[in-house]
């Protein structure tokens, strides 16, 4: 417990594992774009939820809920803009994508440029500041790890049906619309939850980059979610140990 870096160690690792195990479906679905998207619109909630309010993230632990409150209300927010326009017709998923991205960008540089007491706050979230990593801030995302093992349990086959094939899914009594939500709901809660604690980069490398070389080399969908789970853990760990020995940020490198 008294170890310096546990908590940064602990709660970058887990990060990582929720999003690498996550992640597969995402590429799954071919929503990696979404991946790029939600974490950006996640730091500008924050960022705006700073300048609101006039707290930085190190003021104590109500700022700080605050700031998750922004995160997750900005995330979902995007995520219901980017589904609702990739169901019109004639209207490519990417347009929502790129104009999500650039406007949420756009709104974060914003945020910071107008609230003085929060340049270094975000500058420090958005590379992912490891070592501000609180024993709450453990717990919390212990805790999104056990929901998401529980249901990926519960409902692996489920997901994955819907993944593949919905029409199928419907026709033997699915209802592809029911998991698509609960997807939906765990992809957005960890990215909030992760954005806020390790930045919006580690979570969209996590995301993608470890379920992309899974899906690679696995010999089948069960051994890419281990796989997956296996190159985040190795990566973060080495990045961390690297580093450490180089003085460089964390998180950037185990994304590297």
């Amino acid at each position: 417990p008294d170890f310096l870096f546990r908590n940064a160690i602990l709660g970058g690792l887990g990060v990582a594992l929720l999003c690498s195990v996550l992640g597969v479906y995402l590429v799954l679905r071919r929503l990696v774009l979404i991946g790029v998207a939600l974490p950006q619109a996640s730091a500008a909630g924050i960022a705006g939820v700073f300048w609101l309010t006039g707290h930085a993230h190190a003021e104590g632990q109500t700022a700080h809920f605050v700031a998750l409150a922004g995160s997750l209300v900005a995330t979902f927010a995007a995520l219901a803009f980017l589904l609702v326009g990739r169901r019109r017709a004639g209207v490519p998923a990417e347009w929502g994508v790129g104009a999500l991205v650039a406007i949420s960008s756009a709104a974060t540089i914003l945020f910071v440029a107008v609230d003085p007491t929060g340049d270094l706050e975000m500058s420090n979230l958005l590379r992912g500041e490891l070592l501000a990593i609180t024993a709450r801030d453990l717990l919390g995302i212990g805790a999104a790890m056990a929901l998401v093992g529980a249901l990926f349990v519960l409902f692996r086959r489920e997901l994955l049906l819907t993944s593949f094939d919905p029409e199928f899914a419907r026709t033997i009594g699915r209802r592809p619309l029911r998991y698509d939500a609960l997807l939906y709901a765990l992809l957005g809660g960890s990215i909030a939850l992760g954005v806020m604690n390790v930045g919006p980069l580690v979570v969209f490398g996590f995301l993608v980059l470890p379920a992309l070389a899974a899906l690679r080399i696995a010999p089948g969908i069960a051994s890419a979610f281990a796989l997956s789970a296996g190159i985040a853990g190795v990566s973060f760990v080495g990045g961390f140990a690297v580093a450490y020995r180089a003085d460089l940020p964390a998180g950037p490198v185990g994304v590297a």
